[in-house]
């Protein structure tokens, strides 16, 4: 996936969540099959360690970075066509852009209060999208983002606490929101 970079010899991803972290809060977030097809929209990809987490799950992913940051991402990964690296700071990205996207599920690892409610915004206006995951800015408590925001919405939430690498045990809260009603199946083991 990368032609210079390594997962494992970083030992973080998103915005600098663990490994682990990172792919306890994947595997909840997509435990459930939807109707229809899975593509992910990630947020501020950096150096693509969830993007790649992603393709590893055989997820298409378009992902979204700000454009001196998307360069630097297109030349470290080997070409893949269920990759589209688009080369935009997200609060720029319109929900008519979203929904020719046909993504389903988004994930913003970033921890900015701007971009983050953007995202929520794109995730509550679009009936394309069923799942969400985000790292709370480090302003507010996972609690009250249930009060705030998705208290007066018909959706699923679920906490999880990360560590941070590299920050001497800093955790941080990332939330993972499903709406209702757009499932089928059984979770899977």
């Amino acid at each position: 996936m990368f032609k210079h970079l390594s997962i494992g010899g970083q030992g973080c991803c998103g915005h600098h969540i663990t490994l682990g972290g990172l792919q306890k809060v994947l595997k909840a977030l997509l435990v459930t099959p939807l109707e229809h097809n899975r593509r992910v929209l990630e947020v501020g990809c950096g150096l693509g360690y969830v993007v790649v987490e992603l393709r590893c799950m055989d997820l298409p992913v378009i992902a979204v970075e700000l454009e001196t940051q998307a360069e630097v991402l297109r030349g470290a990964m080997v070409e893949d066509e269920n990759v589209v690296i688009v080369p935009m700071d997200v609060r720029d990205f319109r929900l008519e852009t979203f929904q020719r996207s046909g993504c389903t599920t988004i994930t913003c690892f970033v921890g900015i209060g701007s971009v983050t409610e953007h995202v929520i915004g794109l995730f509550l206006d679009s009936p394309m999208a069923v799942e969400l995951a985000y790292l709370v800015p480090h302003d507010t408590t996972a609690k009250h983002e249930d009060r705030r925001v998705w208290g007066r919405h018909d959706v699923e939430t679920q906490d999880f606490c990360v560590q941070l690498a590299g920050s001497r045990g800093a955790r941080r809260w990332v939330k993972v929101v499903r709406k209702k009603g757009f499932y089928i199946g059984r979770p899977r083991g």
